[in-house]
């Protein structure tokens, strides 16, 4: 089986308590959520970046290797701290984020320390946009981007809009279309089509984005309790959301995009230009199982789900 390599943020996610500004944390970042995903489903993960010599990284390392998330890629640094997310939740589940990284550690990721032996052909590179403002780990990024498509492995970008960490939305607009063109697998949320393409409608939002993602072979959109969709510039499929007690939204789209590159890494077949629209149905349906169990739990990582939930999960 090949194996998956996550670049990015990894930080503590504080999510609120009964009571005035009460928080417990939690281990986060969407790339090490993803990781985690892959992880507990039986998959290999690795987690390619930098972190601090601090507490809340201890924390981190040891969340990470219950999650079966190899550590060996990782960099240590003295220069900053580990990220922080305060978490906001409505009455619906859904979650906003308070950023404190001035800078952090998984930002000062250095491209030097990102080395060819660690890619082999059919591995997934993921990235999210977080760590792509201008920062070390952003050259990094591109560094590993370039490297994996040289050695047949797919490169996979969760878009993940965070925009109250950048100067401007246009930007942040600006950086995410610089690397649309990178990718083969692009996951979006509808709300984040939106924003990209300016259209509302979703199917010209989606020729709008297969358009800036000139090489991508899949797209997908996840919806919320509308469910998700999957589209190559010809074919789509669209999932309803499997039934659930929505508690934490934190991790969702996470354990969506851990869950599709889980099945994509378990096909025998490692040629990415061999890979089949139909053969990722199933994956979908599997990441819609998956979603409803992670939005029941509160937190992100930790509350990804293993294969036997999932495989006894009653959707409907």
């Amino acid at each position: 089986m090949s194996k998956l390599i996550c670049m990015g943020e990894c930080l503590i996610d504080f999510l609120p308590l009964d009571g005035e500004l009460s928080f417990a944390g939690k281990a986060g970042g969407a790339p090490t959520n993803v990781c985690a995903a892959v992880g507990k489903l039986g998959g290999e993960s690795y987690y390619l970046g930098m972190m601090a010599r601090d507490n809340f990284s201890n924390f981190l390392l040891e969340k990470l290797k219950k999650c079966n998330v190899k550590t060996d890629y990782i960099s240590f640094t003295d220069k900053a701290g580990t990220g922080l997310a305060f978490v906001s939740l409505d009455k619906n589940g859904d979650r906003s984020f308070s950023f404190f990284r001035n800078p952090c550690a998984d930002m000062l990721f250095d491209k030097d320390e990102v080395r060819e032996e660690y890619f082999d052909m059919g591995d997934v590179l993921h990235f999210c946009s977080v760590d792509l403002v201008d920062c070390p780990t952003k050259e990094a990024t591109k560094k590993a981007i370039d490297i994996a498509s040289k050695k047949g492995c797919y490169v996979s970008f969760d878009v993940n809009l965070r925009l109250n960490i950048w100067n401007n939305d246009t930007k942040c607009l600006t950086v995410v279309k610089e690397f649309l063109p990178l990718c083969d697998i692009v996951k979006v949320t509808d709300e984040e089509l939106s924003l990209i393409t300016k259209e509302n409608d979703l199917q010209k939002g989606v020729e709008k984005m297969f358009d800036l993602s000139k090489n991508a072979k899949l797209l997908f959109v996840t919806m919320g309790k509308n469910g998700a969709a999957m589209f190559s510039k010809t074919e789509k499929h669209f999932e309803q959301a499997a039934k659930t007690n929505v508690v934490d939204t934190t991790g969702a789209g996470d354990c969506f995009s851990g869950t599709i590159i889980f099945n994509i890494l378990s096909r025998k077949n490692k040629d990415k230009q061999q890979l089949k629209f139909g053969e990722m149905i199933n994956a979908v349906q599997m990441a819609s199982k998956a979603c409803a169990i992670v939005v029941s739990r509160k937190g992100a990582m930790e509350s990804m789900p293993t294969m036997e939930e999932i495989e006894n999960y009653d959707r409907y």
